[in-house]
């Protein structure tokens, strides 16, 4: 079978290869060397038909109940030969999905890097699954987070196929990309790993109290800007800071839950709009210019900036330069609104690393008087979120940024993330793995401390690549890529509010859609997200920590009714300490939405209440006077007891009542 990429990115199946020969046989054996005598059949587009697959295979097997299969197989041994080998084939599928998703897995829980004796290290302990007991009760999530494993790694090697890369050749010439004149050829390819869980979610306090200003979770006051003064100003402070209804407000921000909704809210507009959109660029950045390679990884390490006077010591470094590059590493797992634990910034020449646990506002407002000077080109990646996250932690407002990513996007790059970038300009391989560390640990490791800070060591000779290219493309390509990135700057920090279930991308109904939720079970879904949401409100943590998306939309469907139920449901019995803190609440939201179990819970609602022996007061009672035993005629009863025994059951010569069960033994004593 042979196939080709085709130009809208699928896959097409030739399935008969005669078909593209130069000649023709005929019915009568003719033979000719024309090509248009009977066309090709039409591709097969191979979406469809994995489609189809799966729809047959479906099909087949909803014909045959699960229950009933024990019985053919017992009727029939053909049909026991068959399931044998499907059942064997499956775990063997399985067994591969394991393997392949586990192939860079960990050893004695640390990293594992490449290497031969790596490899063989892991081969070893590859796992084969014989029976289902082995795969755990929360089989299904394991499937999910193979899946999304196996998805990226696809994504990956379909990007390297795209910018025609093949291990162990040079990459080919792309016309799109001019040559680059200048290269870091010396930076040093990573290795992919996986992390260790005290890497992922660290067992620590919360640093969050600790803060100067305390965390608020329940308030739906606006959030004000945290300015106090305002450098690099063509309108004042004061006129800056008005309340105004805005009908195109983002109203909550959430990087991992995506609740964002639209709808008339009062807040404050950006006090930095103006100077933003009015900023003026220095010309040089209108110029091309050769890219400077950026400095060397060895011999060189970050400056830790955690007090006031590094604060200072670095601000005064910032101000001599004209770009530098930022970047941010954010926690809101432990977190109901997060915050920002690390702050890179890097110039030409140094690499600084901000600590952000113990530097907040107001001590790093300071940074707006470069932050806000558009003479001074602040490079970022993907700003989305760093920009308001700067806003809501710092009280820092950029003005005059260009971000990489729409340097990309205007460009029609093949790859528009940081990582791509970096491999394609820099020959550097960036750990991503390291973007779902807990941020919050110190001493920060190595490790940790490496990856934070080249995501923004090489930044700057990115952006001297990117602006290049755009200007070879046209001036307008250039003022595109600035346009887009004044928009993401206007972005204000807005606080969340009244939690509504029903809004954003994960409402009930996007959940719904996404997990398969019947639509009679969105109002119990709608009430699941309410209570998460005020149980992560309360106890001051991530969502997804409380519970994830997946637990709720199995909850929605299974609706377990008791705790043992809700523990099967929710992660395998991973409940969280809120949850669990707060199960009891959970299940009765469950059972009142149950039929049965609502109606089974009113009954007994309805049912007289049952009165405690303690609680019944004693009443003083007069004994009845009962006439003392006779001996002779409790004598005489046994006598006729015995007669009538010996006349039922003649074989019996003596019957007696023993004082133990010679069959049930004590078990009723």
């Amino acid at each position: 079978m042979h196939s080709e990429r085709t130009s809208s990115t699928f896959f097409t199946f030739r399935l008969h290869r005669r078909y593209h020969h130069p000649r023709i046989r005929y019915t009568d054996g003719r033979m000719t060397d024309s090509v248009a005598a009977t066309p090709p059949p039409a591709p097969i587009d191979a979406t469809t038909a994995i489609l189809q697959a799966v729809l047959k295979a479906t099909q087949s097997a909803s014909r045959l109940a699960s229950s009933d299969l024990a019985y053919y197989a017992a009727t029939s041994p053909d049909i026991a030969t068959a399931a044998a080998a499907s059942k064997a084939r499956l775990y063997g599928i399985v067994s591969s999905l394991f393997a392949s998703a586990t192939a860079a897995a960990t050893v004695s829980g640390e990293l594992v890097e490449g290497g031969a004796e790596d490899k063989k290290r892991r081969t070893n302990k590859r796992v084969k699954i014989a029976d289902a007991s082995e795969l755990g009760e929360d089989a299904w999530g394991k499937f999910g987070d193979i899946n999304d494993t196996l998805f990226e790694k696809a994504d990956t090697f379909l990007d390297l196929a795209k910018s025609n890369k093949r291990p162990g050749r040079a990459p080919l010439p792309n016309p799109i990309i001019p040559a680059i004149t200048a290269t870091n050829t010396w930076a040093p390819k990573r290795k992919y790993g996986t992390l260790r869980a005290s890497l992922v979610d660290a067992d620590i306090p919360k640093p969050q109290l600790l803060f100067k200003a305390q965390p608020d979770n329940h308030t739906d006051e606006p959030f004000k800007p945290l300015l106090t003064s305002k450098p690099n100003a063509k309108i004042g402070l004061a006129e800056s800071l008005q309340l105004e209804y805005d009908d195109d407000a983002e109203v909550g921000e959430d990087e991992d839950e995506e609740v964002e909704g639209k709808g008339s809210a009062l807040v404050y507009k950006n006090p930095y709009a103006y100077e933003i959109e009015h900023a003026k660029f220095s010309k040089s950045l209108k110029k091309k210019a050769t890219p400077i390679a950026s400095q060397p990884l060895e011999g060189t390490s970050p400056i830790w900036v955690r007090d006031a006077t590094a604060v200072a010591d670095m601000l005064e470094a910032l101000r001599a330069v004209d770009a530098f590059a930022v970047d941010l590493e954010h926690h809101d797992y432990h977190s109901y609104i997060g915050f920002v634990c690390l702050m890179q910034i890097s110039t030409r020449e140094q690499d600084y690393l901000i600590d952000t646990l113990i530097l907040r506002a107001p001590e790093l407002e300071v940074l707006n008087e470069v932050f806000t000077n558009p003479k001074i080109v602040k490079v970022l990646h993907g700003a989305s979120f760093d920009v308001i996250w700067l806003q809501r932690d710092f009280g820092i407002y950029v003005v005059g940024m260009f971000d990489t990513y729409y340097a990309a996007k205007v460009l029609s790059l093949e790859g528009k993330s940081l990582a791509f970038l970096l491999d394609r300009f820099c020959a550097f391989t960036a750990a991503k793995e390291y973007q779902m560390a807990d941020w919050r640990i110190r001493p920060l490791p190595d490790v940790m401390m490496d990856y934070a800070r080249c995501d923004t060591h090489f930044l700057l000779f990115v952006y001297d690549t990117l602006r290049n290219m755009l200007l070879d493309a046209g001036e307008d390509k250039l003022e595109s890529v600035l346009a887009s990135s004044r928009r993401e700057c206007l972005k204000t920090y807005i606080r969340g509010g009244v939690y509504s279930p029903e809004s954003g991308r994960s409402g009930a109904r996007a959940l719904a859609e996404k997990f398969g939720v019947p639509e009679s079970q969105l109002p119990l879904l709608s009430s699941l997200l309410s209570f998460r949401d005020k149980v992560a409100r309360d106890t001051d943590e991530g969502a997804r920590y409380v519970m994830t998306n997946r637990a709720l939309a199995t909850l929605a469907k299974v609706v377990p009714t008791d705790l043992a139920g809700v523990a099967r449901t929710v992660r395998g019995g991973g409940l969280s300490a809120p949850l669990q803190a707060r199960v009891t609440d959970l299940i009765k939201i469950l059972v009142d939405f149950d039929p049965v179990a609502s109606a089974r819970s009113k009954k007994s609602a309805a049912a007289p209440p049952v009165t405690k022996t303690e609680d019944i007061p004693m009443r003083t009672t007069v004994p009845m006077a009962t006439p003392a035993a006779d001996p002779e005629a409790e004598r005489a009863t046994q006598a006729r007891r015995a007669a009538l025994a010996m006349e039922l059951f003649p074989s019996s010569t003596h019957i007696s009542r023993r004082s133990r069960s010679e069959f049930w033994g004590s078990v009723f004593n």
